[in-house]
C-alpha cells in the first residue's frame, strides 16, 4: 500500500512539473521574439556616386528572432570605381544590420531594413574615415526554407568626409540591392507552415 502511495505522489509531482513548465516563456524560446534562425547573405548593388552608378558587393550575417526580426553584422566595398573628376575611389564600411519582414511566413512579403556602419574613403591617396547609414525597403522570396531571395532599395548617406574637394553628398545617392540568403529558419511563436 504504501509503495502503491508513494508511486502515485511521484507520478503526481513529475506531472505537475512537467504541466508548468510546458506554461513557462523564455526570451530565447517560444516568445513573440524567441530566436528562430540565423541567415548569411551574400549581396551585390548598384549604386549612385557622385552620378556614376557603381556596383558593389558584400555580405551580412544575421540571427533571426520570432520568425521576422534579424539583427547582425555587414561588411561591403567598392574598388578602383571612377568619380566625375576622373579619379578613383574605394570605399569599405563594416556596419550594423537590422531586417524587420512582415508576414515571413507568406511565400512573398515586404522587408524593412537599416544599415548603420564605420568605414573608409580612398580617393587616389587621400582617407578618410566615414559614417553610412542605409534605410532600405524591398520584397523578400521564401524560395526554398535554406534560401531567400530579396530585391531592396534605399538611399546611403555618409558623413564624415574630412577629403578636400569631395562632399558627403558626392557619395550619397540611391542604390538597389540583390540579396542571395543562405540559412535556416525553424520558426518562432508567429511561424506558419507553408514554404
Amino acid at each position: 500500500m504504501r509503495k502503491n502511495l508513494f508511486l502515485i505522489i511521484v507520478a503526481s509531482f513529475i506531472s505537475t512539473v512537467t504541466l508548468s513548465a510546458q506554461n513557462e516563456q523564455t526570451v530565447l524560446g517560444r516568445s513573440a521574439f524567441g530566436f528562430s534562425g540565423a541567415w548569411l547573405d551574400w549581396r551585390t548593388n548598384l549604386s549612385q556616386f557622385g552620378g556614376n552608378y557603381s556596383p558593389y558587393t558584400g555580405f551580412a550575417w544575421g540571427l533571426e528572432f520570432g520568425k521576422a526580426l534579424e539583427l547582425g553584422g555587414s561588411h561591403y566595398a567598392i574598388s578602383n570605381e571612377p568619380l566625375y573628376d576622373g579619379k578613383n575611389f574605394s570605399l569599405t564600411s563594416n556596419g550594423l544590420t537590422a531586417r524587420y519582414a512582415v508576414n515571413a511566413f507568406k511565400p512573398v512579403h515586404p522587408v524593412f531594413g537599416a544599415v548603420a556602419g564605420i568605414g573608409n574613403l580612398n580617393i587616389e591617396s587621400a582617407t578618410s574615415k566615414i559614417f553610412t547609414v542605409e534605410p532600405t525597403i524591398g520584397v523578400e522570396i521564401n524560395l526554398l526554407r535554406w534560401f531567400h531571395l530579396d530585391f531592396d532599395g534605399g538611399y546611403r548617406i555618409v558623413t564624415g568626409n574630412k577629403i578636400t574637394g569631395y562632399k558627403d553628398a558626392d557619395f550619397s545617392g540611391v542604390f538597389g540591392t540583390l540579396h542571395l540568403k543562405f540559412g535556416w529558419s525553424w520558426g518562432g511563436s508567429s511561424y506558419r507552415n507553408g514554404f
